[in-house]
């Protein structure tokens, strides 16, 4: 039996969301010198590798006659070509396929104690044809960021791909380029998580709008700090100015995750706290009822008496 090893390259290129990409225009000839008898039966192989599938033919060869028509090119199981001297002996090729996994991870920008914070839920994987651009995948992350992508019908072996993170309202971009391998690929995905800005607003604690210490200005000068509230990580620190407001920039203030709001006792105010979980959109306002502190007040009187009284 002879055999035909596919040449070397991309045989084809896969269109957007397309099943199997036909092979046209390859050809190989087998010296018939001293190895194709006429008559005998033969089977035409395609070996693993080369990015197809493995495939086979049989065919006779004759002396005469007209290779009979083969459909779409693909021999049907079980059939027998006769192929004259002259004719060709087709067969349609299905290109090899294989799968991609991908695991996601934390970028270190937020911090090494951010890695060990879960994924924002609903991350999703695109992967697109570099040469074409058509998306060809996508997948959705599991729990534990990891993602799975079928070959069949999307990867072909030795085509070169992206995997691609678009921005998000919890997640910035990420983009990695790889070329399929035969028997799959693995990649690292780096994920970096989306920071907010938080204005605290500081106000004193007031029994009710009545009381006389309504007219007083807002507590100004009050440390302020921001703590991770389930890993216990401080993230950002500040000072209220004097309409007792303090802006804290967005790094380490994720987007789903709870933080804690602290404000440090000191001679003008009682330590207060108060939890919050940043948002999705624009700047977040998080207020912070602080108590005055207070003391209490011994008054002496010394009465003086007239002279004669």
């Amino acid at each position: 039996a002879g055999q035909i090893e596919p040449p070397g390259g991309a045989a084809g290129r896969p269109a957007a969301n397309k099943g199997y990409v036909r092979v046209e225009e390859v050809s190989a000839v087998i010296a018939a010198e001293g190895g194709l008898v006429v008559g005998e039966p033969y089977v035409l192989r395609i070996a693993d590798g080369g990015g197809v599938q493995p495939a086979s033919l049989p065919f006779t060869l004759s002396t005469g006659g007209v290779a009979p028509a083969v459909g779409d090119g693909a021999a049907q199981p079980g059939s027998t070509l006769t192929v004259t001297p002259g004719n060709a002996a087709r067969l349609a090729l299905r290109r090899a396929t294989a799968p991609l996994t991908v695991a996601l991870a934390h970028d270190r920008s937020g911090g090494s104690w951010a890695e060990a914070l879960p994924l924002p839920a609903g991350i999703s994987v695109q992967v697109r044809h570099t040469l074409t651009g058509a998306t060809v995948a996508e997948a959705m992350a599991d729990a534990s960021g990891n993602v799975f992508v079928a070959g069949a019908d999307a990867l072909f072996v030795g085509e070169e791909y992206e995997a691609v993170v678009s921005n998000s309202a919890t997640v910035g971009g990420s983009t990695v380029r790889f070329t399929c391998a035969p028997g799959g690929s693995k990649l690292r995905l780096p994920i970096q998580r989306i920071g907010v800005p938080i204005l605290a607003q500081a106000a004193w604690l007031q029994p009710n709008m009545a009381h006389w210490s309504a007219e007083l200005p807002p507590p100004a000068g009050v440390a302020l700090r921001v703590m991770h509230k389930s890993s216990g990580t401080r993230v950002g620190e500040a000072r209220t100015d004097a309409a007792g407001n303090a802006a804290l920039p967005p790094a380490g203030l994720f987007a789903g995750e709870t933080y804690v709001l602290e404000a440090a006792a000191s001679a003008a105010c009682r330590a207060a706290a108060v939890d919050f979980t940043v948002g999705t959109v624009g700047q977040q306002v998080v207020a912070l009822e602080i108590d005055h502190q207070t003391a209490d007040v011994t008054l002496v009187l010394r009465l003086r008496r007239p002279a004669g009284v």
